[in-house]
């Protein structure tokens, strides 16, 4: 019988970390066997499974059974979060470069070329592209831009050269080495691990680029628009951009942040809520309360990362969920490791 020849490694690794969605993973995992390549590149799909209870693993091998020419490799570990999950992924990467997807995610067939393009013509280590969000028609007219920002889409305006928070974790390419580098994501973090990440390739003195015809579709399920979710996650934001401010900008950057936000409550959410109930207009209240929500969060997060022994809010760090806990750790020790500082500095 004739020996078969090894397949080439790929120049792409498509990292998919997931937990217990395996109805959007097998839509997720479809779309990126239909990614346009035009010869310029090899991929793979690498699928993390975090732990899962569901059928996730049938998923996984049905789309295996399908992929043709595109190799799937899955791998299943104990729930660790999503930050140990992708860096578990990028150990067993065979790629050069490692694009992160999420499987709430649908992506166009050109997502990935774009990408790579994009890498290509402008020799950034790191490319973001353009999410949107699918809703369904009859909540189309009743979100306005800042509720489609809570809920993952990028912003309508992004530069050439983004800032780190303008990009998500759900929609990048990253250079493997890189990403070996500067040490992954922070496993303590329960969210926004990304956007830590590209901070610290911003601080490291690197360029961040965006390519907007990197186009993938975020899927959310109903309760995900509910306006108490969108409360929760503003909230949520706004303490870990508290964070992010001092960590990344110091102190005198933060007070500027709690400044310009003060200014815009007094002068743009306080009145647009007015407006909104002697107008009526349901959209322009819920940008208006989604703005001083993500005012309460950053102020009682500014409290938390500066003062923690005078405001240490163990309960509401603790439901805004920033940090992934392993046993024997409190969120002040978690605050001290994600400043680089004394646990109670």
């Amino acid at each position: 019988m004739p020996k078969t020849s090894p397949l080439p490694e790929p120049d792409v690794t498509v990292l998919v970390v997931t937990y217990n969605r395996a109805g959007m993973l097998r839509q997720a995992l479809a779309s990126l066997l239909q990614q346009e390549t035009r010869g310029e590149f090899r991929y793979e799909i690498l699928v993390i499974d975090d732990g899962s209870t569901d059928h996730t693993p049938r998923v996984v091998a049905d789309i295996q059974a399908q992929a043709g020419g595109v190799p799937v490799r899955s791998v299943r570990q104990e729930n660790r979060g999503m930050s140990a999950a992708r860096n578990q992924g990028i150990r067993l990467a065979e790629g050069e470069w490692v694009a992160l997807f999420d499987d709430d995610e649908r992506a166009a067939p050109g997502w990935l070329h774009e990408l790579w393009r994009t890498a290509r013509e402008t020799g950034a280590l790191v490319v973001g592209g353009r999410v949107v969000v699918a809703l369904p028609p009859e909540m189309e007219a009743g979100l306005g831009p800042r509720a489609r920002r809570v809920l993952g889409e990028t912003p309508p305006r992004v530069s050439s050269s983004p800032s780190p928070d303008e990009l998500t974790g759900g929609n990048v390419l990253l250079h493997r080495d890189l990403l070996r580098r500067l040490g992954g994501f922070a496993a303590f973090l329960r969210r926004d691990q990304d956007t830590d990440f590209f901070w610290r390739v911003r601080r490291a003195g690197l360029s961040l680029a965006y390519a907007p015809h990197a186009l993938t579709c975020h899927v959310l399920p109903p309760h995900r628009w509910q306006e108490a979710a969108l409360r929760r996650i503003n909230l949520m934001q706004g303490v870990a951009d508290a964070g992010f401010l001092l960590k990344f900008g110091g102190g005198p950057r933060l007070l500027l942040a709690l400044a310009r936000r003060l200014a815009v409550v007094l002068f743009r959410d306080l009145p647009g809520l007015l407006f909104s109930w002697l107008a009526g207009d349901r959209t322009l209240g819920l940008e208006s309360r989604l703005g001083l929500w993500y005012a309460q969060g950053l102020g009682r997060g500014a409290l938390f990362w500066a003062l923690p022994r005078l405001f240490p809010q163990t309960r509401f760090i603790r439901e805004a969920g920033i940090f992934f806990p392993q046993p024997g750790e409190d969120h002040l020790s978690l605050r001290g490791k994600f400043l680089g500082i004394s646990p109670h500095g």
